[in-house]
């Protein structure tokens, strides 16, 4: 079953790739075939990518740190608001009132 479903599968990509070659140009086509053929070739650079990054997890032992609840490598960020503008008509706090 899973024989003929891959089969299925093949017969109808093939179709649907003569329909499309057929209708589009040679232009059009050849730049969806390049898309394809880059997307296939940046499939291995990700999988060693993926390999390397899950190795080096697996490696690393937990650090003392990283156990406290507060320590962490980035300050906290603080925000000061700076003084309110007075309103219309109002007198500023370096002004004398007219």
């Amino acid at each position: 079953m899973k024989r003929l479903a891959v089969v299925a599968l093949l017969i109808f990509v093939g179709f649907a790739g003569w329909r499309a070659g057929g209708v589009l140009s040679t232009d059009a086509m050849s730049m969806a075939v390049g898309m394809i053929f880059g997307v296939l070739a940046s499939l291995p650079a990700a999988l060693l990518m993926l390999a390397a990054t899950r190795r080096f997890q697996q490696a690393e032992p937990p650090s003392p740190r990283s156990q406290l609840p507060h320590a962490s490598g980035q300050m906290p960020i603080v925000v000061v608001a700076p003084p309110a503008y007075p309103g219309y008509g109002q007198a500023a706090g370096n002004q004398f009132a007219q």
